[in-house]
């Protein structure tokens, strides 16, 4: 079964082979990035030169979780690490239809990288940076307000 994640404003869910995992705690904005493969130079002229040869359009967020919850956590990030960075279903607002997930990949944290989140600034939890993009190599179209 492919994980769904379900990011919304105050119960977003993870489901790993058939359970479920409502985050207990408000969730922050998620934002977003963009992954730029290119070059610069300027010749003697003073002309500049750019190239793009890649751009990654990216969305990070950082879900506060309990300490229940970053077992689950982990569970979801080594399976994506075991199954080529996903693919996944993000859907990125708990009132919107599951029909509406979107097939994504995670970029970070990275396999081989080492999951350590910060702690976050309620007592016994974390706030790990994740960072996502769709499979369809798409802008994300979405907003938080």
């Amino acid at each position: 079964m492919i994980p769904l994640i379900v990011y919304g404003d105050y119960d977003p869910v993870t489901q790993l082979g058939g359970t479920e995992l409502n985050f207990s705690l408000i969730q922050s904005p998620w934002g977003h990035r963009s992954l730029t493969i290119g070059g610069f130079e300027k010749s003697s002229a003073g002309v500049p030169e750019t190239w793009t040869q890649y751009r990654e359009k990216q969305l990070i967020f950082q879900p506060k979780i309990t300490e229940a919850e970053r077992v689950l956590m982990e569970t979801w990030i080594d399976w994506c690490h075991d199954n080529g960075a996903g693919p996944f279903l993000f859907l990125h607002d708990q009132s919107l239809a599951r029909a509406a997930a979107v097939p994504s990949y995670l970029e970070e944290p990275m396999q081989g990288a080492t999951f350590d989140p910060p702690r976050g600034s309620y007592y016994g939890t974390w706030e790990p940076v994740i960072v996502i993009r769709r499979v369809d190599g798409a802008p994300w179209d979405i907003s938080y307000f």
